[in-house]
């Protein structure tokens, strides 16, 4: 998954839950980054800390975006719904199930978030 902005600015996403990547799968994104966009870094979320042996620029475990996610959450909840918002009502919904799927999928559960991603707001 890509994000970009106007200025050529993306970020490059790669998602892996309990697969190791593919031999220079982030050097490939890479080429692609340096081929399509101005300035670009890539972001490999995984389910372990092993499975990040290609040097990414950031790197995510799951359970720290199901932490933070959570805790965003909780306060957007907390300050913001009123019960009679559907967008609300909408965003909630979307959230707490992509928290149920992390869940099941084992990849919230193995131990407290890193410093890195349970720092941010």
């Amino acid at each position: 998954m890509t994000c970009t902005n106007e200025k050529k600015q993306a970020l490059i996403f790669e998602h892996k839950a309990w697969a190791q990547l593919h031999a220079n799968q982030l050097e490939d994104y890479r080429q692609v980054g340096k081929q399509e966009f101005g300035e670009f870094a890539i972001v490999l979320i995984t389910a372990r800390p092993y499975q990040n042996e290609q040097n990414p620029d950031l790197h995510f475990l799951w359970r720290d975006v199901y932490s933070w996610l959570d805790r965003r959450l909780s306060k957007w909840l907390s300050d913001n719904v009123t019960g009679t918002d559907s967008d609300n009502a909408d965003l909630e919904f979307v959230c707490r199930n992509f928290l149920t799927l992390l869940k099941k999928r084992r990849t919230s559960v193995f131990s407290s978030p890193s410093r890195r991603l349970a720092s941010l707001p």
